[in-house]
């Protein structure tokens, strides 16, 4: 199984090595003054319904090399689903976190979930790519405060 999503691997890595490069380059450049452009808070994280198509990619290169026995368009297909689950992870963990910030919950609530969430993490965890894609779908944030916005 390393071998097969080795690829994808050395993607997520990447893509992470990236994210603390620019926050620590944000820092620094902060401390000697720099005028920077200021990035959206972590509950705002949100991408395109367009990005759908790499999870339906993904899926359909698996499903398709897996039934037709092409084991390259499968492993292209798989690590394309990793990269994109985890992508889809954040971003529902991102939706989340709009949601805490959103509707003010006592801070006990907030441990008590936190507190289920680590005990069910397979759970929370699909839960959390599930709101990814539904988020990138449906657009709940904006949903959510036109909702707002009309009461």
């Amino acid at each position: 199984v390393s071998k097969l999503l080795f690829p994808s691997s050395i993607i997520l890595m990447s893509m992470g090595w990236a994210l603390l490069t620019l926050f620590l380059a944000r820092g620094i450049l902060n401390k000697f003054k720099f005028d920077l452009m200021s990035l959206p808070p972590f509950s705002e994280w949100s991408l395109s319904w367009v990005s759908i198509w790499g999870l339906i990619v993904g899926l359909g290169f698996s499903l398709l090399g897996d039934e037709m026995l092409w084991t390259s368009i499968s492993i292209v297909g798989k690590n394309l689903l990793l990269v994109f689950v985890v992508i889809y992870l954040l971003l529902g963990i991102s939706f989340i976190a709009f949601l805490f910030k959103k509707y003010i919950v006592s801070k006990f609530l907030k441990i008590i979930l936190v507190f289920i969430g680590v005990f069910y993490w397979p759970v929370v965890l699909i839960l959390c790519f599930i709101l990814g894609v539904l988020d990138t779908l449906l657009n709940l944030r904006d949903r959510i405060r036109k909702k707002e916005a009309r009461n």
